[in-house]
């Protein structure tokens, strides 16, 4: 097949492709070079009536080494340019409960930018939660955290069941 770009200061204005055309490669967008996804290595414990700051000392995947440390700051992802990022989180309980869970990834000013709320059920309950941040300047980072009005509740671990990820968009 043939394909013909009619244009104007090179920029197409244009395209028309005749039947059974093929392009010799298909433009693709260039991976993300900020992204990361860290998890629970050992079981958590949340307590009741507290804001409990998650700490993540396994990596599934870290683009840029500097986004997160499981020494330093575990709780903490750290964007390393400016942007918008989207950050994803989820929690597996290791206990039933009737209790309400409140989620919400919250920036460096202390500020939550994603909030769910959650009530309890007799089954395991997992928590999901989706949240989107423009960081204007370089310096700040997301963390999760987890609010119990009542009682303490474990958090399984592992990279399937307790996570927090990071892309930059």
């Amino acid at each position: 097949g043939s394909a013909r770009l009619n244009s104007s200061n090179s920029t197409g204005v244009n395209l028309s492709v005749s039947s059974n055309a093929t392009f010799a490669y298909r433009p693709t967008m260039p991976p993300p070079n900020e992204a990361a996804r860290v998890f629970l290595t050992n079981t958590g414990t949340l307590g009741s009536s507290a804001q409990s700051t998650i700490s993540f000392r396994g990596q599934e995947f870290l683009i840029n080494s500097s986004v997160h440390s499981t020494a330093t700051n575990p709780e903490r992802l750290t964007p390393q340019t400016t942007g918008l990022f989207a950050f994803g989180a989820q929690l597996q309980f290791s206990d039933p409960s009737s209790d309400y869970h409140n989620l919400g990834i919250i920036d460096s000013s202390g500020t939550p930018f994603a909030e769910v709320r959650e009530a309890g059920s007799t089954y395991f309950p997992i928590m999901n939660i989706t949240g989107f941040k423009r960081f204007d300047v370089t310096g700040g980072y997301a963390t999760l955290r987890c609010v119990l009005p009542v009682s303490t509740h474990s958090l399984t671990s592992g990279g399937e069941a307790s996570w927090f990820s990071m892309v930059k968009l």
